[in-house]
């Protein structure tokens, strides 16, 4: 009778004639009438100290474990069709209450909301057009007391304006927003900024650049057969250019009477 634990059984009484429960001990049967008298409900249960509360017919309710080829205890769902489901296009609910006015003076805003969940969109459906919020001025017909500005710290220095040399300057600034200045309170006395001179290494002096070699001069003839060159030169624009102005190079000429 393992099969039938935890299952509720109803038999025609004519059918009903003889039933063995092989069951360990402290297992047992409860059988009791419905309102029919043509059926009978059958519980086995493992558990003497089961309740029989909200069970038809006296019977015992189903364990937690899993019945046998059929769903847990307690499970109520059934196999789903794989029909496609149809689009359903997102709708805005009604809009909410106003809320009370943003400010405690002065003027301010009232704002309301509402929900895309009338319903929300599902299936490849459409949001709602719109927004979920709207608001208006409102006026609390109570003056603000005034606010004169104050100056919030000063910045750190800035970088000096240049590298090398004099002339350079260095700045930094401060703003009138501790607090801002509101409802026709006082600006804040004084600059916002502030420069000053910086110093600076001296710059080192430019190093001048050669201009192109010359050509190179005609092969010189020396006296007593001695070799020949030529001669090349280049100009320094600043006459401080690191190098030699003159290039030689040995070259080759006809000389009556030297080997």
């Amino acid at each position: 009778m393992d099969f039938m634990r935890g299952r509720f059984l109803r038999l025609p009484v004519t059918l009903l004639t003889v039933m063995v429960v092989a069951a360990a001990p402290g297992n047992f049967v409860s059988a009791a009438p419905l309102s029919t008298q043509t059926e009978y409900t059958i519980a086995v249960a493992t558990n003497g100290s089961e309740t029989e509360t909200g069970v038809e017919g006296g019977g015992l309710p189903c364990n937690d474990t899993a019945c046998q080829g059929e769903l847990s205890a307690g499970d109520t769902g059934l196999p789903c069709n794989n029909t496609a489901c149809q689009a359903v296009n997102g709708s805005w609910s009604e809009w909410g209450e106003w809320q009370n006015c943003s400010a405690s003076c002065g003027t301010g805003n009232m704002t309301r909301y509402r929900t895309c969940n009338n319903p929300a969109p599902l299936y490849g459906g459409t949001p709602c057009n719109g927004t979920s919020e709207e608001s208006y001025p409102c006026d609390t017909n109570i003056s603000c007391p005034s606010v004169d500005g104050g100056w919030s710290e000063w910045s750190d220095w800035s970088a000096c304006s240049v590298t090398c040399g004099g002339g350079g300057r260095t700045s930094r600034s401060r703003i009138c927003n501790n607090p801002v200045p509101m409802h026709g309170g006082l600006d804040c006395v004084g600059d916002g900024d502030e420069i000053r001179p910086c110093p600076s290494p001296i710059c080192p002096a430019p190093q001048s650049h050669w201009n192109q070699w010359g050509a190179w001069g005609e092969c010189q003839a020396n006296q007593n057969c001695s070799p020949s060159y030529q001669i090349r030169q280049r100009q320094c624009p600043g006459n401080d250019c690191p190098g030699v102005s003159v290039q030689l190079r040995l070259c080759t000429i006809n000389t009556t009477g030297c080997p």
